[in-house]
């Protein structure tokens, strides 16, 4: 959740059944709407929760990666919830930017690669004033690569380190290119996968 005066801003939810945990946490926090949904990739690990906040929440814009060949149910309900709710969803490109006051969101990587939806994750730069936190979803090494060969600034002050900590991501190019002060980890504790990796 990004909150800035009476922007709200909601990436990624969890799966299907923390929607409503989510949900409750954003009632909590005030949240009355929400300006902009961004689901990152079509995982049902970051798409399921969505389907209830939308249920639950008036969302004026929804972006969504440009992979949308996912068959799960979590993507499908997501997808259906999407239009239920009368929005069209939104597959941001490279430079797309949402303002809002002193706040810019702005689309550093956005493509579909075949087969591969964590590298169809988006990939965006939240500045607000001097501060800057990099949101990478579930991005390897490969995107990473990409970012770094682009020329693009990438330097900020937080970091939400790709792919829960997974060995696949956070290559030492793309970390010496972010030059983060700090990372944040998504990670449930003892998960199937061994994320974060040591």
């Amino acid at each position: 959740l990004i909150k800035v005066g009476d922007c709200d801003i909601l990436i990624d939810a969890g799966v299907a059944n923390k929607g409503s945990t989510v949900s409750n946490y954003l009632k909590n926090k005030g949240v009355d709407d929400i300006e902009l949904m961004i689901n990152t990739h079509p995982d049902a690990d970051h798409c399921g929760g969505l389907t209830t906040v939308l249920n639950n929440f008036a969302v004026e814009q929804v972006w969504i990666s440009k992979d949308t060949s996912k068959t799960s149910a979590a993507y499908k309900n997501f997808i259906a919830a999407v239009g239920t709710e009368g929005l069209t969803a939104k597959q941001p490109s490279v430079g797309t930017v949402f303002t809002y006051e002193y706040l810019t969101l702005t689309v550093l990587y956005s493509t579909y690669v075949s087969g591969d939806s964590n590298n169809s994750s988006i990939v965006i730069m939240l500045e607000y004033g001097s501060f800057k936190f990099l949101f990478t979803g579930d991005a390897g090494e490969s995107v990473e690569k990409q970012l770094v060969n682009s020329g693009k600034d990438l330097s900020c002050d937080v970091l939400k380190v790709g792919h829960h900590g997974s060995k696949y991501s956070s290559s030492s190019s793309f970390l010496n290119a972010t030059g983060a002060e700090y990372g944040v980890i998504c990670v449930g504790a003892g998960n199937s996968y061994g994320h974060p990796t040591s």
